[in-house]
């Protein structure tokens, strides 16, 4: 079974990323990629992905230099409240104030996003197999900035 690929990329990526995402989706087990801003090249590793497996973990999917400037928060929110143009943009305006760009730790004091001020309610929690959408955000060290909204399904509470 070949994974669903899912990309948050403003362009097709290189030849040689394009390669080893495609090897990726054939991988036993690889139920779903998501490609994020960031997606790059490493040793043994597409960084900047997110693979979900079905009953596997897969630690070599992690690069060395994870951390290096993404964040994702999720929220439960209609999808639908960013149809709304006017609402879109106020809540993209809200994520860059609240979310730092191209923070490292040897650049000075570490700046942390004001999630407080955020207004993302805590995770609705149901036994039912059906759950809201899940909306997540993220913005890399090249401050991009993107949603991604859909259906999710919960099976237990954590």
């Amino acid at each position: 079974m070949t994974a669903t690929l899912t990309r948050f990329v403003a362009e097709p990526p290189p030849r040689d990323v394009a390669d080893a995402l495609e090897r990726l989706r054939h991988v036993r087990d690889v139920a779903r990629i998501a490609v994020m801003p960031d997606v790059h090249l490493a040793a043994g590793v597409c960084v900047g992905t997110v693979v979900a497996t079905r009953t596997m973990l897969l630690p070599a999917a992690v690069g060395g230099d994870i951390g290096c400037g993404m964040a994702a928060v999720a929220c439960d929110v209609e999808a639908g409240v960013l149809a709304d143009a006017r609402t879109a943009a106020a809540v993209l305006v809200g994520l860059q104030r609240a979310i730092p760009a191209l923070r490292h730790p040897g650049a000075g004091p570490r700046c942390r996003p004001r999630w407080p001020n955020a207004r993302c309610p805590p995770p609705r929690c149901n036994r039912s197999s059906a759950a809201p959408p899940a909306c997540s955000s993220a913005r890399s060290a090249a401050a991009t900035i993107f949603w991604s909204c859909r259906p999710t399904t919960r099976t237990a509470c954590g």
